[in-house]
């Protein structure tokens, strides 16, 4: 039979209540009553607890207060922290917080395992030094000599164990479930370096989860890193990361994943990485002493990745032995990062195999050792021939590079390539170019307006480079090559000797053979003025033709004159353009222009035919003195044995003081001056041979009055007007005045004769 259920008494219930209540409270009184005394108790031997921290640290230690609150668990909150400086490293704190503070969850701790509920630092400042001697955190935890600081005067005091037994080792039961810092700034100091390197990352934020010891801890970190190091190296901006510590072995080991794309990155003039530009670091590192290993890591820069691999030592000062790897890296995108490269556009891939090692104090690129292998490499630059499908294996020796004869294609013209790079930092090059067949547009040399096609055949250049530091660029380098066409102006064993130096390219035994001749040139062209260059030239032809030379530029001169050119010149000016180059010319020189013509002029007809307006000449140059003399009369042109003399340039004109005309049965010689735009203003005498004179005085006889005691006839003109509307002006007056003084001569003497034949009858 079931028990009857008796319902409780309702008085009951409440006084159950009632108990429960007091029983309560009063457990809380007693909690609180035992924080605020356990409060009142640390704070009352702060002394004794700084000094405790400070024998086990072995720096001395200081704090404000120590605050202990009740929540979930026991929370004890030490404020304005303080770690001084070792001595031996300087003065100051070493550590300093803002705030740390630790919760316990109770009800573990009574069982023996210490679950922290939460570990805080605030805003706290680390100062990491590294000196000669070592480093500061080493030190920390030394024992002083002197005897530990004497117990508390309160029995109950924290940390009175003198009669209890050591306690047993518990460190496998202390959990941590969260770990924050917040808003903290560490430094570092290296003072083994002059001047000191430092880096200081502020603003970092650190968490972590569920940390044991004898477990990997991870955590989420971040900051905002400035640094300045040697060799121009320096870094601005935030960086973040995820990182696995794993301290249970012998050799610690790290696992991290770094991300900086928002890290300004730069080495001096040498690498630039702007903020944005993708930097990801993947690392796996094993801790040794004074070194780090590393193994399986990548990184990832802009759009290439390169494994690495290798060990860094941090003793006596950082250094790195690294073994990079990529394949199929791109080459575009890296004109944005390398300052060498801003002007060029890349395409292409390249394999990577290089070892790198070094240190952060040393200056420039560190030594490179392995190999870089192109893959149809293409360089494109504003306003210069394409570079295009260059496929090479460089060879990486320290601080040398080696290129082996590789094809390439330079504007469409195939060549083959082939140097060394030594000495990174200031690079010396020597290099090797060739090509069977390269057309001029490929370096800049090509016209469009020219007939011909535009080559070099067989060309070589060698020669060497350098820019040393503080300095420009350096060049020494032989051209040669067997033939071609340039400009419509076809050449044979071209050869030419240059320097390049201090923005002054000096050209050196230059020579060809071209027009028909020789040509030789040597000088200097000065471009430290790049708006306005200036230049040195001397020039020397033997027989070329100068129709061909006034060709390209002085192509309506071409027309009117041809013939060998002889000479030699000497010229100064400065300018890019002909406009301006015509207005600082400056030189001079002789010239020797041998079996040519003038066209478009008969110089001796005109001058004769001009003076045949004076009455007692009549007509001069007849069918039969055309006749007699076919090689002067019987072309519209003049056809001349040799012009000649010295010449002078100036204010944009060429002066002949002193030019020679020789031609069959006459000569001319005139003064005078003809300007860069061939505008001509001479003043000759035509002087006729011994033949032409008598036949003329024999078909003119008043024309004896002119040959002024030489026996041959003289005759004052001025040439004037364009080269290609030239016009004959003979000196009317003094013709007019010498026939006249004749006349008169001859009247008077006749006279005379006349009166001495009287005289003579009577």
């Amino acid at each position: 039979m079931a028990a009857a259920h008796h319902p409780r008494d309702p008085a009951s219930v409440r006084k159950a209540i009632v108990v429960a209540a007091v029983v309560g409270v009063a457990l809380a009184a007693a909690v609180w009553w035992g924080v605020s005394n356990l409060e009142r108790t640390l704070n009352e031997n702060r002394d004794w607890i700084e000094a405790q921290a400070e024998a086990a640290l072995g720096r001395p230690i200081a704090f404000r207060r120590i605050g202990v609150s009740l929540g979930w668990g026991l929370a004890v909150r030490v404020e304005d922290l303080r770690v001084d400086e070792d001595p031996a490293f300087g003065q100051g704190p070493f550590a300093t917080a803002e705030a740390v503070e630790m919760g316990v969850q109770i009800w573990p701790a009574l069982f023996g395992r210490y679950e922290v509920d939460h570990l805080l630092v605030e805003a706290p400042e680390i100062t990491v030094v590294l000196t000669a001697d070592g480093i500061n955190v080493a030190t920390l935890g030394s024992r002083p000599e002197a005897p530990p600081p004497p117990a508390p005067s309160d029995p109950t005091a924290p940390g009175d164990t003198s009669s209890e037994e050591p306690a047993p080792d518990t460190t496998a039961l202390l959990a941590v479930a969260l770990a924050r810092i917040e808003n903290g700034t560490l430094r570092i100091l290296d003072r083994r370096s002059d001047p000191p390197l430092e880096i200081v990352a502020r603003e970092v934020q650190v968490h972590s989860a569920d940390l044991r010891l004898g477990a990997p801890v991870e955590a989420q970190l971040s900051a905002l890193v400035t640094a300045s190091l040697p060799a121009g190296l320096s870094v601005n901006g935030p960086i973040s990361a995820h990182v696995t510590l794993d301290a249970t072995p012998a050799k610690p080991t790290v696992r991290a994943s770094i991300d900086a794309t928002e890290l300004a990155v730069s080495i001096g003039e040498t690498f630039r990485k702007p903020a944005g530009t993708p930097l990801r670091l993947q690392m796996h590192a094993t801790l040794d002493g004074d070194t780090v290993t590393l193994s399986d890591g990548t990184l990832t820069l802009a759009n290439a990745e390169v494994a690495y691999e290798g060990t860094v030592t941090t003793a006596p000062a950082v250094a790195y032995d690294l073994h990079l790897k990529s394949q199929s890296l791109p080459l575009s995108g890296w004109e944005s990062i390398l300052p060498a490269l801003a002007d060029l556009v890349l395409a292409g891939e390249a394999d990577v195999d290089l070892r790198v090692a070094g240190s952060v104090e040393q200056a420039g690129l560190p030594p490179l050792y392995g190999t870089v292998t192109l893959r149809d490499l293409t360089v494109r630059v504003d306003g210069v021939p394409e570079l295009t499908k260059l496929s090479a294996a460089i060879q990486l020796e320290g601080d040398r590079a080696t290129l082996p004869k590789s094809t390439l294609e330079l504007g469409g013209s195939p060549l083959e390539l082939e140097g060394t790079v030594a000495n990174f930092d200031a690079p010396d090059l020597t290099f090797a170019v060739t090509s069977k067949v390269l057309q001029a547009s490929s370096i800049l040399l090509g016209d469009p307006h020219s007939v011909k096609p535009e080559v070099l055949r067989g060309v070589e250049l060698r020669g060497t480079a350098s820019l040393p530091a503080g300095a420009g660029l350096r060049l020494k380098a032989d051209l040669r090559s067997s033939d071609g066409s340039i400009r419509d102006l076809d050449y044979r064993d071209l050869r030419a000797d240059f320097v390049y130096r201090d923005e002054r390219a000096t050209l050196e035994n230059a020579s060809l053979r071209a027009l028909d001749g020789e040509l030789s040139l040597a000088g200097v062209y000065d471009l430290r003025d790049p708006e306005t260059p200036a230049f040195e030239l001397r020039t020397t032809a033997v027989e070329i033709r100068l129709e061909q030379a006034l060709a390209s530029q002085f192509p309506g001169a071409a027309r009117v004159i041809e013939g060998r050119l002889s000479g030699d010149i000497d010229l100064t000016g400065r300018g890019s353009e002909w406009d301006v180059i015509k207005q600082f010319l400056r030189g001079g020189g002789t010239l020797e222009l041998e079996a040519g013509v003038l066209r478009g002029i008969n110089l001796a007809e005109s001058v004769l035919t001009s003076v045949s307006v004076v009455p007692v000449l009549g007509k001069l140059v007849s069918a039969p003195i055309k006749t007699a003399y076919p090689a002067i009369f019987g072309e519209p042109h003049t056809v001349f044995e040799t012009i000649g003399g010295k010449i002078e340039i100036a204010d944009g004109r060429l002066h002949t003081p002193n030019l020679r005309f020789e031609a069959v049965d006459y000569k001319i010689r005139a003064d005078g001056s003809i300007s860069l735009d061939a505008d001509v203003s001479l003043t000759g005498t035509f002087i006729a041979g011994k033949r032409l004179t008598d036949h003329l005085i024999g078909r003119a006889g008043p024309l004896r009055h002119l040959t002024g005691g030489s026996g041959k006839i003289q005759i004052p003109f001025r040439l004037e007007g364009p080269a290609t509307r030239l016009k004959v002006r003979p000196d009317v007056h003094y013709v007019t005045k010498a026939l006249r003084r004749g006349l008169e001569e001859n009247l008077v003497g006749r006279a005379v004769k006349g009166l001495e034949g009287l005289l003579q009858k009577k």
